[in-house]
């Protein structure tokens, strides 16, 4: 087998899997049009979305594909679901994910050598290599002007991202997976509208359900456990923004207002106000606000500590 041609990145199959954009408008225009008067949205606004939900996979970073499956399950129960990703629950992929203790940050915009998907090592496996191979990342850019070619491995779409990260959080924190998305949309409806109280309290009984067992005493699993969260809200977070005087460790940014969020954990010896308020000047000090000046939405600067399991904030607008 040895000799088999591996034809995943061969441009002339580029298109082979999956529909083009040119494919679903013309051969599904009918269902395209009963799905927007069933759902009662407009052509145009309902193209994004589909585009939006299922396509995006892509093996050469210029044409994008949709998933087969999910578009012929959105036209026949004429509605938006999570169909690719229900066909089967990753749980190897979680438990390997969780005991390589990897910050799930990294799944997006992650750059891998092209000799990594040559590699078949069963006794060391690479979660970044596998994750792509089984649908849940794909190729999103193709850098070839280093000696060896470097593929940019990112989320193909909503439906995989949001899926994704509810499987992972509920392996991480022990939660329901039917109880998760609930609690994430009120996640987001405290957010909209500065119920920040209500918002760490939730997190809080969100967290509460990890075992002590499977706490890790890094800073950066806390930032995993956030960034899940908000993905889970459906806000757009850029972790570790550069800026010219350090790193902002969240942003999350609603059409009205824009949070600045600093992280800080501690295991012993440090009081929670502390904690927060180091947060806060940190994001004071760095002046994490500057690149938002000619921005004219809110901005509130959100401290969170995390003290063993214990945790706290501190606001400012």
């Amino acid at each position: 087998l040895n000799n088999v041609r591996d034809i995943t990145f061969s441009r002339q199959f580029a298109t082979l899997c999956g529909y083009t954009q040119t494919e679903l408008e013309t051969n599904f225009e009918s269902y395209i049009q009963n799905l927007g008067t069933v759902l009662e949205i407009k052509k145009p606004v309902l193209l994004t979305k589909i585009k939006t939900w299922y396509n995006g996979y892509s093996w050469n970073a210029k044409d994008k594909m949709y998933n087969p499956f999910s578009i012929l399950n959105l036209f026949m129960d004429q509605r938006f679901s999570n169909y690719w990703f229900a066909t089967g629950t990753p749980t190897f992929l979680m438990k390997l994910i969780k005991n390589t203790e990897l910050d799930t940050t990294e799944f997006e915009n992650k750059k891998v050598s092209e000799i990594l998907f040559d590699s078949y090592n069963l006794e060391n496996l690479n979660i970044f290599v596998l994750l792509f191979q089984t649908g849940y990342l794909t190729i999103s850019e193709i850098n070839q002007k280093s000696r060896t070619i470097q593929y940019i491995l990112n989320y193909p779409n909503f439906e995989v991202k949001q899926a994704f990260m509810t499987f992972l959080f509920s392996s991480f924190t022990k939660n329901d997976l039917g109880d998760i998305q609930p609690a994430a949309e009120d996640l987001r409806d405290c957010l909209e509208n500065d119920d920040i109280e209500i918002f760490i309290n939730i997190i809080r009984a969100l967290f509460a359900k990890i075992p002590y067992n499977l706490h890790i005493k890094k800073e950066a699993y806390y930032h995993s456990l956030f960034y899940m969260v908000a993905v889970l809200m459906g806000v757009e977070i850029d972790l570790e923004i550069l800026t010219d005087k350090g790193r902002i460790d969240g942003v999350l940014e609603f059409d009205n207002r824009i949070y600045l969020i600093e992280f800080k954990y501690a295991e012993k010896g440090t009081k929670m106000d502390s904690l927060t308020n180091k947060a806060i000047t940190q994001i004071k000090d760095k002046n994490y606000g500057e690149r938002f000046l000619n921005d004219l939405r809110k901005r509130v600067y959100l401290g969170v500590g995390v003290l063993g399991k214990e945790i706290g904030y501190k606001i400012e607008f």
